[in-house]
């Protein structure tokens, strides 16, 4: 049981909250149909990674209000932006990628240099010692710049998607409140210090990265408007 992926997730929610001396309660619940990772409906449940691979026909496991607001995105998607982004980056950049040690950055930099697409790259570079959870991670952070000190940053900053209608006095309550600065809209980042700022520039970097993939609104940090549902 404790070598299955959901169950080594949730030893490690119970070692996290034992580390921080939490009072909340864990409960458990079994697992029923398909398995972690299924590519096959079992008992009529599918798995979070059958339904992402078939969205478009999984109505039958979602409920029927869901809807999808922009096209699904896939790690296949950022094949080439991945591959440029690593080729070109220097041997100090890479080791300073979160979970890059002993001479991983070294394989990285050759085979973005060869492969001629990321599925290939990423079959070159897996192995016993590196798995393809932790070479998929690595790709990402390399794409976002994400470095291993900013993984370990702590939030500088709290930024609210949207609300419901009834809870939006919360919102003053937080401005009143929270220890850290609220950004509602994009234009509140202007007022964040230097290294939060940094950070939020991040954020944006990432939406706009998903944003040219999935041909949607660019800046959306910026110009979309406030949810209230």
């Amino acid at each position: 049981m404790i070598s299955k992926p959901n169950a080594i997730l949730g030893i490690e929610y119970i070692k996290a909250l034992q580390k921080l001396s939490s009072n909340a309660s864990v409960y458990l619940t079994k697992r029923v149909g398909a398995h972690h990772d299924s590519q096959t409906v079992s008992k009529c449940f599918a798995s979070a990674s059958y339904i992402r691979a078939n969205i478009f026909d999984s109505k039958g496991f979602m409920p029927e209000n869901v809807k999808l607001n922009n096209p699904p995105v896939y790690d296949k998607h950022f094949s080439d932006l991945i591959l440029y982004k690593l080729s070109t980056m220097s041997n100090d950049e890479l080791i300073a990628l979160p979970n890059v040690a002993e001479g991983l950055h070294n394989l990285l930099s050759y085979n973005a240099k060869t492969a001629s697409k990321y599925s290939e790259l990423l079959e070159s570079v897996k192995s016993k010692r590196y798995t393809m959870a932790r070479i998929k991670r690595i790709c990402m952070c390399a794409l976002l710049g994400i470095t291993a000190n900013e993984q370990k940053e702590t939030p500088k900053y709290i930024h609210i998607l949207g609300v419901k209608k009834s809870a939006k006095q919360l919102l003053s309550y937080l401005s009143e409140n929270a220890t850290l600065p609220i950004i509602i809209k994009g234009t509140d980042s202007k007022d964040l210090e230097p290294e939060a700022k940094r950070l939020f520039d991040l954020d944006v970097t990432a939406t706009n990265i998903y944003s040219l993939i999935a041909k949607t609104q660019r800046l959306s940090d910026y110009f979309s408007e406030f949810l209230i549902v």
